[in-house]
């Protein structure tokens, strides 16, 4: 079981909190890392820590949330099916609603509304991604 312990590279970062029986009592990070340092770094990790030199899987997919398949072991190696993470449902349907909000944009218009509606704009933009950021946390939990 993972929880939400911060952001890297523009995307929510999380931390095991629950160790499974007979598992050693590591950090394990679950983390995204964009491809500023090359194609083969880009993607989901788990880790021993955000950025760190000790990671066991990596999934080379940019998904607002942690993929669910497309996970190697070891980070470099072949995908391995029976490694799934299973995203809570509420997770799954937060990720869901944001891509379909980003999808949605209001217009960019060639002529500038008023000031009360661009803040309104902000404020309802705003508004969705606190909604998206406490339901993700909620899953996760």
């Amino acid at each position: 079981e993972y929880t939400e312990s911060g952001a890297n590279h523009g995307k929510k970062v999380f931390k095991r909190t629950k160790i499974p029986t007979g598992v050693e009592d590591i950090p394990v990070f679950m983390y995204y890392w964009d491809a500023r340092d090359g194609a083969d770094f880009g993607g989901w990790w788990f880790g021993e820590s955000v950025g760190g030199s000790q990671v066991w899987s990596r999934c080379d997919k940019a998904d607002a949330l942690p993929p669910t398949t497309g996970w190697r072991i070891p980070w470099d190696g072949e995908v391995q099916a029976d490694l799934v993470v299973d995203r809570k449902a509420r997770a799954a349907a937060a990720a869901a609603q944001e891509a379909k909000a980003e999808k949605h944009e209001e217009p960019n218009d060639a002529t500038p509304g008023t000031e009360a509606e661009a803040a309104e704009r902000v404020q309802r933009a705003e508004d969705r991604v606190q909604i998206v950021e406490t339901e993700a946390g909620q899953a996760l939990e």
